[in-house]
């Protein structure tokens, strides 16, 4: 039985180093991509900016010329893609140092894998050596069935991790949504006071979760690495919304843009961040559904296991 808990342990830890083997692949390629974006930005941003200064300059000519209308629009535009362009360089930025911290992390992880490769591998000799001894007629049905246990052990271990991420991930929404209510409630109580000083701490709530949008980012990039290992590595297949998480900054500037800066209104990007987490939530549902598959799966065979050895009685 010690045994049993043993080899359980080290292939939750073993199968967690392998996830984060595979996850520290993938996170090399965004950090290298988002240096490189940041490059781009960093012209983009310029650029923008040289736009803005340059109309800034033209708008006196426009006075003289019957075309107003249509410079103002264009300034108005030019300013919105440099302040968008602004938004994009600091998210990716910030996105980069968390990633770079993630690299470490996992990076330290790693590191035992062939120690734990090594005592797991001892361990899963001397079970079968044992059951050859005691159950030499039943050897192949019992080997099997710890085989079986034991992917399923590895299996039940993808799902776990990602559960955690995407509980992590949740929490962070949560924050957010909360933060952007807040905004939300003092905004609406402002205009009926005429209290426009509020505004400033309106700012706040806004830069606040914004910060916190960076952090959901990595989660759902962390938390889609999980759900295609657990797709790949199972039969079973299941509607996910991952996909649709990866662009949530490009959505949730073009409102915080349109609805907030320029109306002065943030129910938009709390009404997206809502529908955001009820398609997180959805994600969670199935997760626990699957540890829930995978825990029958596990009882049915360690029941099978003890129909077999008493077989042999």
């Amino acid at each position: 039985m010690q045994q049993d808990d043993q080899i359980e342990k080290l292939i939750g830890e073993y199968r967690s180093i392998i996830l984060a083997k595979n996850h520290l692949e993938k996170l090399k390629g965004r950090i290298a991509s988002t240096e490189y974006d940041l490059k781009l930005l960093d012209r983009i941003m310029t650029k923008e900016y040289e736009d803005v200064k340059e109309l800034e300059k033209l708008s006196i000519t426009a006075l003289f010329q019957q075309v107003l209308g249509n410079r103002k629009e264009q300034y108005e535009i030019e300013k919105q893609e440099y302040l968008q362009s602004v938004l994009k360089y600091k998210e990716y930025a910030r996105t980069l140092e968390l990633m770079t911290f993630e690299q470490k992390i996992l990076e330290e992880k790693i590191v035992k894998e062939e120690k734990v490769f090594e005592v797991l591998n001892e361990l899963l000799l001397q079970r079968d050596t044992q059951i050859s001894a005691k159950y030499l007629n039943l050897r192949k049905q019992l080997i099997q069935i710890n085989r079986e246990v034991d992917a399923t052990l590895g299996a039940q271990r993808e799902v776990h991790e990602a559960n955690i991420v995407g509980v992590k991930a949740l929490g962070r929404l949560d924050e957010m949504i909360e933060i952007l209510q807040k905004a939300h409630d003092l905004e609406v109580w402002a205009q009926a006071v005429s209290a426009p000083t509020v505004r400033l701490r309106v700012e706040e709530y806004v830069d606040e979760a914004h910060e916190i949008s960076i952090q959901f980012k990595v989660l759902l990039l962390e938390l889609k690495d999980e759900m295609e290992d657990i797709v790949s590595s199972s039969t079973l297949k299941f509607y996910s919304p991952i996909q649709e998480f990866m662009h949530f900054h490009d959505i949730y500037y073009d409102r915080l843009l349109s609805d907030w800066v320029i109306q002065q209104k943030i129910v938009s990007v709390l009404n997206y961040f809502k529908g955001l987490k009820d398609n997180l939530k959805l994600i969670l549902k199935t997760l626990t559904a699957l540890l829930d598959t995978h825990e029958k799966k596990l009882t049915q065979l360690q029941q099978n296991k003890v129909k077999v050895m008493r077989a042999n009685i």
